[in-house]
């Protein structure tokens, strides 16, 4: 008879433990793949909304309009649905700032307060612009903004050929879109 006593795992307990900390790894790795395209959205309602105050804040101390410029599909594939600048007097005076990779500013019409169905300016001619019909945000001498209550939704989506988007996720009418007051000029993001 053999009086030693043996110490360690047996074969089930370790499966059992395995199993458990890959059902842990699984779960975890699950909750950390949103946060990647949440930053990306976060992102780039952050540089938008941060660029409209700027843009705001230029038109108050020149004392002269300034535009942000949202150009369609449409109008230019390179730019259309990805890309806005800002201009004053007829001049560019930004870059063209371009959103993350399968994040676009959305022009569905359905949304309220769209700015490309609220704000489609015809006729108004900048510089450095394919065509003069454009989406965008006139910021006045006194800081307020044309059209009433006008807003702009980031979406994640895959653009078709043809520039219309697919969202990749459902979101609400109110969400993931920056709220401009047309009487105070003022921005704020909804999420």
């Amino acid at each position: 008879m053999n009086n030693r006593k043996q110490s360690g795992f047996t074969l089930i307990e370790m499966l059992g433990v395995l199993t458990v900390m890959a059902i842990l790894m699984a779960v975890t790795m699950s909750a950390f793949r949103g946060i990647g395209k949440t930053a990306k959205i976060d992102s780039a309602l952050n540089q938008l909304t941060s660029t409209l105050r700027l843009s705001r804040q230029l038109a108050i101390t020149k004392t002269a309009p300034v535009a942000v410029v949202f150009p369609s599909y449409a109008q230019s594939t390179n730019y259309g649905l990805q890309a806005y600048a800002v201009f004053q007097s007829g001049d560019q005076v930004s870059e063209w700032k371009f959103m993350p990779k399968g994040i676009y500013i959305d022009d569905s019409q359905s949304l309220t307060g769209n700015v490309f169905k609220v704000s489609l300016l015809v006729g108004t001619n900048f510089p450095g612009l394919p065509v003069d019909n454009y989406a965008m945000l006139h910021f006045k001498p006194n800081g307020t903004v044309d059209g009433m209550y006008p807003r702009v939704w980031i979406v994640e989506a895959i653009q078709n050929p043809d520039g219309t988007l697919i969202p990749l996720r459902q979101v609400g009418s109110e969400t993931n879109c920056i709220s401009i007051n047309n009487l105070t000029g003022t921005s704020r993001i909804i999420r």
